[in-house]
């Protein structure tokens, strides 16, 4: 335990008392601090949540993902109310994508700046634990099978241990991207493994962004691949979910698909099935629908398992 637990614990009555004096991201920080802390409180997450009810149009999307994270392992609070205005919040993101991604290409008369402009106009990194499933599925996007998650589960150890003493970052080794390919194109057949690890040492780390950043990707860049945005504070291009399914795309092209042909594209059939171990940014989850877009005979299955990978 910790010296400070009682007196946390103590004073669990009186921010209950006066949650109406605290401001949305105060209420969402208070909420995440006695989550961290193993200090769950049914009294004081409850409070928490009637609050923020109250005060739900003030939050921004960001701060409501990180309320709903920590309130929901929480028995005795009406979270699920909160997972709705949440889930109102994902479809708005997920709409966009959708009228945005109906094909690989964006639409006449968008930029790539107009469409990072947009997307960072949302104001999210990610959907969290909560929203992210729920920004997935209306994006049309389930969940892989059991069997995949079990198999895949050593061949991302092994490649992110690889990772973690090539960079020296050990602690790191867990942030992973492992994809199975299973497709038919140009009459032939490819069943393929995909996987990318990615250390908060490298370059994908370092690519550090914020508000007034130049969005990343320029025509040149967006006509071999996908289209990733520079969100503050996340990885871009280098991301591992952004690698693993460009690396899908190459094994695709390697079996002779045209990939500037969108018929050819659209004669690809079968599935892709991805596991990452961390939870994925917005932009990566705009990847997600890209390839869908690209590949629309190729039914992609997508799970974020956080920890998924155990010593």
């Amino acid at each position: 335990g910790f010296g400070e637990e009682p007196l946390l614990r103590r004073v669990i009555p009186e921010i209950a008392r006066d949650t109406a004096d605290l401001r949305p991201v105060v209420l969402a920080r208070c909420a995440w601090a006695y989550r961290v802390l193993g200090l769950l409180s049914s009294e004081l997450m409850a409070a928490l949540v009637l609050e923020a009810l109250n005060k739900i149009d003030a939050f921004s999307t960001q701060v409501l993902v990180k309320l709903v994270d920590s309130v929901s392992i929480c028995p005795g609070t009406k979270h699920a109310v909160l997972e709705t205005a949440l889930e109102k919040r994902m479809a708005d993101v997920a709409n966009f994508l959708k009228e945005t991604w109906k094909t690989a290409e964006l639409p006449a008369g968008v930029s790539v700046h107009d469409y990072s402009t947009k997307l960072l106009s949302f104001g999210l990194g990610d959907g969290g634990i909560i929203g992210t499933p729920l920004l997935l599925a209306q994006l049309g996007i389930e969940l892989p099978s059991k069997s995949f998650v079990q198999r895949c589960r050593p061949k991302a150890w092994m490649a992110c241990k690889e990772e973690a003493t090539k960079s020296h970052l050990e602690n790191d080794r867990k942030k992973a991207t492992v994809a199975e390919v299973c497709v038919t194109a140009m009459d032939r057949n490819l069943h393929d493994w995909v996987v990318r690890c990615v250390s908060t040492g490298s370059r994908a780390a370092a690519d550090r962004g914020d508000a007034s950043r130049k969005p990343e990707g320029s025509q040149e860049e967006f006509s071999q691949g996908f289209l990733a945005v520079a969100l503050p504070g996340r990885s871009g291009r280098e991301d591992a979910v952004f690698l693993a399914l460009a690396d899908v795309c190459t094994r695709i092209f390697e079996l002779g698909v045209d990939p500037g042909s969108p018929t050819a594209c659209a004669g690809v059939h079968g599935s892709v099935q991805v596991l990452s171990t961390a939870v994925p940014d917005v932009s990566s989850v705009s990847v997600l629908r890209q390839f869908t877009a690209r590949f629309p005979g190729v039914t992609l299955e997508f799970a974020e398992m956080a920890g998924a990978i155990s010593d």
